[in-house]
């Protein structure tokens, strides 16, 4: 094996437990968004939604090492300028939140679901710059789910069936990844 071939194994890894990682942190983050739009959620909620985080967490970092040798193993060449696409997709992802936050009124709830559609839409790129068609998968799903929630009439309920199924999404991805689903 080359010395290249290390490094590509090396930079695979290291990205995909990177990615994997962000999943499982935004994950959360929507399940708490969810929760948090809930007026009338239960006072455990919260300290159950902080358990299964954790359990997902330490699930994660047991299954670590398995995750990365078989991501090593399948390692494909970067695409060219990868750091710098990275940065710039995820900064038009940024940009465009950002845009939606400060244009959309707060009580309408509609902030969220534009939140959700943006980052659904970020996923598809990703895919190509990864390949990882299941990131296309994901990001469809997300924009789908979205639309589906969207149509819900009370904005609270839609709300929260958003923040609770992004956060199962990513989270479920994750899983799947952790377990051994091919997503190259």
């Amino acid at each position: 094996m080359a010395i290249s071939d290390v490094a590509v194994e090396r930079r695979a890894a290291n990205g995909a437990t990177t990615g994997l990682f962000v999943c499982m942190g935004f994950g959360g983050l929507w399940i708490f968004i969810g929760l948090a739009l809930w007026s009338a959620r239960p006072v455990w909620a919260m300290p159950l939604a902080a358990s299964f985080a954790a359990v997902m967490a330490v699930l994660t970092v047991a299954r670590l090492g398995a995750f990365r040798a078989r991501v090593a193993a399948k390692a494909q060449p970067a695409r060219p300028f990868t750091g710098p696409l990275y940065i710039l997709i995820v900064a038009l992802e940024v940009l465009a939140i950002y845009g939606a936050v400060t244009r959309l009124p707060y009580d309408s709830h509609l902030q969220v679901f534009a939140m959700a559609a943006i980052v659904g839409l970020h996923f598809l790129p990703l895919a190509w710059l990864f390949r990882v068609p299941a990131y296309a998968v994901m990001g469809l799903g997300m924009m789908g789910w979205t639309a589906l929630c969207l149509a819900i009439p009370d904005r609270v309920l839609g709300g929260l069936a958003t923040g609770l199924g992004m956060g199962a999404m990513f989270w479920g991805y994750a899983a799947l990844a952790l377990i051994g689903f091919n997503n190259r």
